[in-house]
């Protein structure tokens, strides 16, 4: 047994020793910023946590952050989990074989990156949803899970995923830079994705149609928050460029787009494009981004694979500069 393996196991012990309302301690809690609140195992109170707190988290636990909350979970020294706003994350099963081999089952709903180091410390490393369990992980790799979908973004290493928790289901295979998303459809196939891998751009590649902005005057054309003149302007699109287009709006006068890491709304009069039967969203159909202010350089590490940089982005980074 080698000494990292040793050090690994007393960890282990360690951490398992803690124990609260007769719960086993699996994992650390770091409160990174914002409003961050914990739901102990067979309790019904959410507990907010002070920003800068940490505390140990067991099977059963639940967390879950505010508009601006994010955290991160450290599960040993073999995986990290960082959870971005408006996401609740629980910890369903943790137990170690005599080997110190680690197996881990977790619940989420929202946006998650995990970074595992070693994922071969792990026996099993699941992720379930209504939608999708991810059975084996990747080294880096990003997870959205909403009402209706689940989709998870592979940024370096391989991950497996099953439509269900069967373990005779076939799974779906992904490498890097690919995508995948389970609904009422199942498990897509797996979808190359350019850097940065965004959420969006994922579904755009599975229901998009394509269109090509052609605007009259030569100029970038404007995409706003909601499919109205009404609605701020969150940025442009370059004339000539190709977007995935999303739905449109009851008069037909606006597009919904992919753009960047959420969506956003066009003319329709600027876009050039074949496409029929789009969804159609009502008029008040407000794009909602939870987005990140102020991240660290780690931060920044784990999301420019899947957000960008804030030079790349500055509606999900809320107006970061280059120094941010």
């Amino acid at each position: 047994m080698t000494h990292k393996r040793v050090v690994l196991i007393g960890i282990l012990c360690l951490i398992m020793t803690i124990t609260h309302a007769q719960t086993d301690y699996a994992a650390l809690l770091h409160i990174e910023t914002g409003i961050v609140e914990v739901r102990r195992v067979n309790t019904t109170a959410w507990i907010r946590l002070p920003v800068g707190a940490e505390t140990p988290i067991g099977v059963g636990d639940t967390i879950r952050t505010g508009f601006f909350g994010r955290a991160w979970i450290t599960l040993l020294d073999g995986a990290m989990v960082y959870l971005l706003p408006t996401t609740e994350w629980g910890l369903s099963a943790f137990g170690a074989d005599a080997d110190g081999f680690i197996g881990v089952t977790i619940t989420q709903n929202g946006r998650v990156i995990y970074e595992l180091t070693q994922p071969e410390l792990f026996t099993t490393f699941k992720i379930t949803s209504p939608h999708l369990t991810l059975t084996y992980p990747a080294n880096l790799f990003a997870v959205q899970t909403t009402e209706t979908a689940t989709s998870v973004v592979v940024a370096d290493g391989e991950a497996r995923v099953r439509a269900d928790d069967e373990a005779q289901s076939p799974y779906t295979f992904m490498g890097e830079n690919v995508g995948v998303r389970g609904d009422a459809n199942g498990v897509s196939a797996p979808i190359r994705l350019d850097v940065p891998m965004t959420f969006s751009q994922l579904d755009g590649r599975l229901d998009g149609c394509i269109g090509v902005i052609q605007t009259g005057n030569q100029r970038d054309l404007n995409v706003r928050v909601g499919p109205t003149e009404n609605y701020d302007v969150i940025g442009s699109i370059p004339n000539g460029s190709t977007v995935a287009l999303m739905g449109v709006s009851p008069n037909g006068e606006r597009y919904r787009v992919a753009y960047k890491s959420n969506f956003g709304w066009i003319l329709a009069q600027e876009v050039r494009n074949t496409c029929d039967n789009l969804p159609v969203y009502g008029y008040n159909t407000l794009e909602r981004q939870y987005g990140v202010i102020a991240p660290t350089e780690i931060e920044l590490r784990l999301l420019a694979p899947f957000f960008g940089m804030p030079t790349d982005d500055d509606w999900f980074y809320y107006g970061c500069d280059e120094d941010c």
